[in-house]
């Protein structure tokens, strides 16, 4: 089966390997893609058009893959798909990019939601990913019912602090996350500071969710079905 992607965003990192780039999320898998504008030469150009480019082209510059969890680790971390996903499989159902905090975020079916600073993951190769992402879970109880609580959707505000992740049940999580340097490494503190329910269908998916409302983004703008 061919990759269905699920999310798309261009986005402008202050790390310079990351600049002037598209993300796009499909399978397990987030890929970062150059576009580059390509020239070809023609008699009937112009004066006017000569400077103009002819076709672009992606071109692949890198990629976050995400894994399961080992459940066995120092760290429990909650993964529950729900009866639809029993054995935790991972798909990115959303990503999104912070120009603010050079964090990404990916939504994920196992119900955990993974965060990976551009400024500390030069190195995309798999090991280097498990190790540097901050991993986002609540206990299970938290998410009853056959959807269980795999994340459908994620939204960061303007200052790349705060960040909305959607259940498949309906609800919102809100979240802050706290960069804090130490020896020249960033680690990720990550707090979770509301659960949202009602408003919405229950048990029924919500499919995104945007930050708005002025400079201060005090409204939480949802949809589902």
């Amino acid at each position: 089966e061919r990759p269905q992607i699920y999310a798309l965003q261009f986005i402008q990192s202050n790390n310079i390997p990351y600049q002037n780039l598209l993300l796009t999320a499909a399978n397990d898998l987030v890929c970062f893609w150059r576009i580059e504008e390509r020239f070809r030469p023609s008699d009937r150009q112009t004066d006017q058009n000569a400077n103009k480019p002819t076709e672009r082209q992606m071109i692949f510059h890198s990629s976050l893959q995400f894994a399961r969890i080992n459940p066995s680790g120092d760290t429990y971390i909650n993964q529950f798909g729900g009866a639809r996903n029993p054995e935790n499989e991972i798909y990115v159902f959303d990503s999104a990019f912070s120009e603010a905090s050079n964090l990404v975020g990916a939504a994920l079916s196992d119900g955990t939601c993974r965060i990976v600073s551009l400024d500390t993951t030069v190195d995309t190769t798999n090991d280097a990913i498990n190790e540097n992402q901050c991993v986002l879970s609540l206990p299970h109880g938290y998410f009853p019912g056959a959807r269980g609580g795999h994340l459908t959707a994620l939204s960061w505000d303007k200052t790349g602090r705060r960040l909305a992740t959607c259940i498949a049940s309906g609800r919102v999580v809100l979240w802050t996350i706290v960069q804090e340097e130490n020896d020249g490494y960033i680690f990720l503190k990550p707090s979770c500071v509301a659960i949202l329910n009602g408003g919405h269908d229950p048990g029924r998916p919500l499919f995104g969710a945007k930050y708005c409302g002025g400079t201060d983004e005090r409204i939480l703008l949802t949809w589902g079905t």
